[in-house]
């Protein structure tokens, strides 16, 4: 008897062993990597023609939107973020890899249709999206 509750013992000490060193495994790998789980998303929002003819050596016929409104939602229609164009009509955003569908609402009024526009971003490279809004001038 004495020699069974020794192997059922050893047994169990074994078996704890052996979830001992799993567990140890398991807490010594690393953490996904942070850069992986984010991406930037960024771009400028422009608006033309300014004028019905463009002449060569003149202002350009484009000019940046300040103040419009990005918005970025996933493939389930909800935003993940809104962000502000600046002086120059940039905008930049923090997102997690995904496709996406960008929609630019402008501070003044524009003519012309605003379309959205889709794209998929990938980590580790930033993924540009630049929009002209028409103004409708012709």
């Amino acid at each position: 008897m004495r020699k069974v509750e020794l192997t059922l013992l050893a047994a169990l000490f074994g078996a704890l062993f052996g979830l001992t060193s799993c567990a140890s495994h398991a807490t010594a790998q690393t953490p996904p990597n942070a850069a992986a789980t984010t991406a930037i998303l960024r771009g400028k929002v422009t608006m033309g023609p300014t004028m019905p003819v463009e002449r060569i050596g003149g202002p350009p016929a484009i000019a940046p939107v300040v103040g419009a409104r990005v918005d970025i939602t996933n493939a389930n229609g909800v935003t993940i973020a809104s962000v502000t164009t600046g002086a120059d009509g940039a905008y930049s955003a923090q997102v997690a890899p995904g496709d996406y569908l960008v929609t630019v609402t402008p501070a003044a009024r524009m003519l012309g249709r605003i379309v959205p526009r889709s794209i998929t971003v990938t980590p580790g490279t930033p993924a540009a999206l630049d929009i002209t809004l028409d103004t409708g001038i012709r």
